[in-house]
C-alpha cells in the first residue's frame, strides 16, 4: 500500500489505480474487497469528491487493524473537508479511545496516531474560532514536522486554504 500513497501524494490518480487493481492480485481473497474500497476511497478523496469519498469508505467491513486505522483517519479527513466539525470532534475522541485501548497497535504507532489526533483537533477548534496570527504559526510548525508525508501535505494544504 505504500507505493499506492506514493502514487497518489504525487498526484497520479491513474497509475494509483492501475498499482491498486494489480496489488489486489497479490492479496487474500478475503481482504481485496477491503482494501479496493480503501483504495478507491483515498483516490475520491484527492479528487475531492468527498461525499462520495465518505460514502464508498463506509461500505469498508474489515477486522485487519492497518485497513481500520487508515479508514478512520481518512473519514476524520472527510468530515473536516465537509465542513462538519461535530461528528469531526467526536470522531476524534472515539479514535483516540480506540487507539488508546487496542492492545494490536504498537506504541511507536499509537504515539504517532495521537500526534495526528492532536493536531488535528487543534485543526477543527480553530476552524471555528477567529484564526490569529500566534494560532496560524503555531499549526503551521507543527504540521511542517509532521512525520506522515500524507498526512503532512494534507494539513499544509489546509493551512493554505486558511492563512490570515
Amino acid at each position: 500500500m505504500q507505493i499506492f500513497f506514493v502514487y497518489l501524494r504525487s498526484g497520479n490518480l491513474a497509475k494509483s489505480r492501475d498499482l491498486l487493481t494489480d496489488y489486489s492480485k497479490f492479496l487474500y481473497p478475503s481482504h481485496i474487497k477491503n482494501v479496493l474500497l480503501l483504495g478507491e476511497s483515498y483516490i475520491l478523496f484527492e479528487e475531492k469528491k468527498y461525499k462520495e469519498a465518505l460514502s464508498t469508505v463506509s461500505k469498508i467491513n474489515t477486522k485487519l487493524i492497518t485497513i481500520k486505522i487508515y479508514m478512520r483517519k481518512l473519514i476524520l479527513k472527510l468530515e473536516y473537508e465537509l465542513n462538519d466539525y461535530d461528528s469531526n470532534k467526536d470522531s476524534i475522541d472515539n479514535f483516540r479511545h480506540f487507539v488508546k485501548n487496542s492492545n494490536q497497535i504498537s506504541e511507536i504507532i499509537k504515539k504517532a496516531l495521537v500526534e495526528f489526533l492532536d493536531l488535528l483537533n487543534d485543526f477543527v477548534n480553530t476552524k471555528s474560532n477567529e484564526f490569529d496570527d500566534y494560532k496560524f504559526s503555531n499549526l503551521k510548525a507543527r504540521a511542517e514536522t509532521f512525520n506522515d508525508l500524507l498526512d503532512r501535505s494534507w494539513f499544509q494544504k489546509q493551512l493554505k486554504k486558511r492563512s490570515p
